[in-house]
């Protein structure tokens, strides 16, 4: 019934003056919402697969990174396309890194550096490790950036002057959060024991 009234203009219509479908009989407000509601999902799913089908990214994980952020995936992957990698389960940063770099990131700039050094100390906590040293760290992120260790450790300093990361005593670097983690079940556990 819209196509036959509407035409070609239908799209324009749903997506500009709804309101205008209302004047057909049989179409109430109820309908016409989930009409428009569906038509919205389905431009951002288009848009959405468009952006991430330039960067090799499978059906499977676009479906994915839509679930978490919906409408919003292309603008918060543009912004830091390193945030797959945390959010999206299986987005490995290898994949993120891939999408970043296709997108300009550029190879040894110090955002890539930070999110591979949070990275490597997100997956040694996922192994039981709550710190790394600086040598074994920036060994293996300059690995996995393909790029020589040298940079990954000058950066680390100034991610330590930042606050990003932590280091404790002499060499060994924490995450923010495997840090005060840490630091609370020490910190609670001796209370305990002098309780």
């Amino acid at each position: 019934k819209i196509v036959d009234v509407f035409g070609a203009e239908t799209m324009d219509v749903l997506e500009n003056t709804p309101e205008e479908v209302l004047k057909i009989k049989g179409v109430g407000k109820k309908k016409l919402m989930s009409l428009v509601e569906g038509l919205k999902e389905h431009k951002y799913m288009q848009e959405i697969i468009e952006f991430f089908s330039s960067y090799d990214v499978s059906t499977n994980m676009v479906m994915k990174i839509y679930k978490k952020y919906g409408g919003d995936a292309v603008k918060l992957v543009k912004e830091n396309p390193y945030r797959l990698c945390y959010d999206i389960d299986g987005f490995g940063f290898k994949k993120a890194d891939e999408v970043a770099l296709k997108m300009g990131t550029d190879r040894y700039g110090e955002e890539r550096i930070k999110a591979c050094v949070n990275y490597c100390l997100a997956e040694a906590g996922e192994d039981g490790h709550t710190f790394l040293k600086s040598i074994d760290l920036s060994k293996t992120a300059g690995e996995l950036m393909e790029i020589d260790s040298s940079y990954v450790l000058g950066s680390l300093e100034n991610f330590i002057g930042s606050g990003d990361i932590i280091r404790e005593g002499q060499d060994s670097i924490f995450s923010k959060q495997l840090y005060y983690a840490e630091k609370n079940v020490f910190l609670k556990s001796y209370a305990f024991l002098l309780a």
